[in-house]
């Protein structure tokens, strides 16, 4: 599903059952090898864990990620239109998040200058671990102020479906925010920065 966000192009969409399958099982395991230590006696209270892509090790421990989402990533891409050669390149991370932790409002726009990001929910455990929220005031405001939304039909944030292998892409300059995990088990969510750059001079 293609949606507008104060302006900005979204896509809410979703893994096929084969490619959530395939990435759980492959990266579920690792991200998941936590020790018992790590473990408080509240368990894992504001527990994060966290690995990139640009300063792992293991670089190619992400290879897997990239090449399943490469297909979703570029229907998005092409359907700018772009009236010239283009490539693009995949950055990619992943948080694990216990009981309590959340994600700032913030975006991604970085000294690499990602056109586009992706979040994808490898492991929500169930609609109270975390929500991704765009905010949205604009017109929400611009209603509530000539007193036309008295139901408060037209909400101050966008929250899509929180799910396993839920996907959302969008231009990386949009705020977006995460919700506190207010559950006892653990949140896994990867995320991807998009670079996009031509390939060859206009004139």
């Amino acid at each position: 599903m293609q949606l507008w966000i104060e302006g900005y192009p979204v896509v809410v969409t979703q893994l096929s059952s084969d490619d959530l399958n395939t990435l759980q099982n492959h990266y579920l395991p690792k991200c998941l090898d936590i020790k018992d230590s790590d473990a408080g006696a509240n368990g894992f209270q504001n527990f994060a864990k966290n690995e990139s892509q640009r300063w792992s090790k293991d670089k190619a421990f992400f290879n897997k990620w990239n090449e399943t989402l490469e297909p979703y990533i570029r229907k998005y891409v092409e359907s700018f239109n772009f009236q010239f050669p283009w490539e693009m390149s995949i950055d990619t991370w992943y948080n694990v998040h216990g009981k309590y932790g959340f994600q700032q409002l913030h975006d991604h726009i970085t000294t690499n200058c990602p056109a586009f990001s992706c979040a994808v929910i490898l492991k929500q455990p169930n609609p109270d671990a975390g929500q991704f929220v765009f905010p949205t005031p604009r017109f929400s405001k611009h209603l509530k102020y000539l007193e036309l939304d008295p139901m408060d039909q037209y909400k101050n944030t966008y929250q899509p479906p929180m799910f396993d292998g839920a996907m959302i892409i969008f231009p990386s300059c949009l705020d977006h925010y995460v919700t506190q995990n207010m559950t006892d088990e653990l949140r896994v969510v990867f995320a991807s920065n998009i670079v996009v750059k031509r390939t060859s001079s206009l004139f």
